[in-house]
């Protein structure tokens, strides 16, 4: 029995156990490196408290209710920092803050198939390194 591309089935299994293994290989080395960094389930979920309360601060702050929603690294628990979580910010992080704007409607570049219906007249924005 040969597997689409004409690979006989015995050398897609083997591969694919080779794959299984790799993979595994690599979330254990991936598990290792982060709990070295400080990455634990506790922090996170701390930092996502954080984060919640933070967002809550500033829609009183700002007046503007759910308008404002924090995003990223920071809101998601990793402490606005991908190579620490020791309660520090690092250098080049910052925190993300969307703003939702009644009315307005964005498209993401390569987000829709065709430029039809809403798609039409929709302002497109160009994603950059995860900002739009």
């Amino acid at each position: 029995a040969e597997r689409p591309g004409g690979q006989p089935l015995t050398a897609w299994i083997r591969a694919s156990i080779d794959d299984s293994q790799q993979d595994r290989r690599l979330s254990e080395e991936l598990h290792r490196l982060l709990s070295d960094a400080g990455f634990t389930e506790q922090r996170a979920e701390c930092q996502q408290r954080l984060a919640d309360w933070l967002q809550q601060v500033v829609r009183v702050l700002t007046l503007e209710g759910d308008r404002r929603q924090m995003t990223g690294s920071y809101a998601e628990g990793w402490a606005n920092s991908l190579v620490q979580v020791n309660g520090r910010t690092a250098a080049d992080s910052d925190i993300d803050w969307t703003v939702l704007v009644a009315g307005q409607e964005f498209h993401l570049e390569g987000g829709c198939k065709g430029r039809s219906g809403s798609c039409r007249n929709a302002t497109w924005l160009q994603v950059t390194e995860g900002h739009a």
